[in-house]
């Protein structure tokens, strides 16, 4: 019999949790590599903004950065770890300080949902909400960055049958990557 328990967490916690051998597996986005982890990729998940389905910008079909001035950010506190972020021309910068920043994207969805702030968040966060028509997701017009999903394991302790077919049922479900952190760690 195998036990599967869910804790959220932020994602420091979680790796401190992972190697502190408190969990035996951690799925976070923006795996750290760290001394004694393996971090196995799954998925990338493609960043969205994300307004009311009345704000001007939702019935664009994409949006550039420079769209975003004048608009309220809220966002996820996890966006400074966004290569999103990394790739804003320092001219625009400006544009990505949060009004606004919470722990938790349900929260960040529900500021959103009353009607001025925008956000960017990973498009299967919100795909529930924007298929019953409570919040609309734009892409951006170059396809947009990615946030890197992945399962990390304390390297010393051996993976079980269970946890090896939990890893290998994530990454077959997911659309091929890059796998540039595969293994990371040591």
């Amino acid at each position: 019999m195998v036990e599967v328990r869910v804790h959220y967490g932020s994602i420091d916690r979680v790796h401190d949790q992972v190697l502190d051998n408190v969990v035996d597996l951690g799925l976070v986005c923006y795996p750290q590599r760290r001394h004694g982890l393996g971090i196995e990729p799954f998925r990338q998940e493609r960043l969205m903004l994300v307004c009311h389905p009345q704000h001007p910008l939702a019935a664009r079909p994409a949006v550039t950065m420079p769209d975003l001035a004048g608009h309220t950010l809220v966002a996820w506190n996890e966006l400074h770890r966004s290569p999103f972020l990394r790739g804003v021309p320092r001219n625009h910068r400006h544009l990505f300080q949060p009004a606004h920043e919470f722990d938790q994207v349900e929260l960040v969805k529900g500021f959103v949902r009353l009607g001025d702030s925008v956000a960017i968040l990973p498009e299967s966060t919100v795909a529930a909400e924007v298929a019953e028509g409570g919040l609309a997701a734009v892409p951006f017009t170059d396809g947009g960055d990615t946030e890197p999903l992945g399962v990390i394991y304390r390297r010393a302790k051996k993976l079980t049958p269970a946890m090896q077919t939990f890893i290998r049922e994530l990454k077959e479900s997911s659309p091929p990557q890059d796998s540039s952190l595969a293994g990371a760690g040591d």
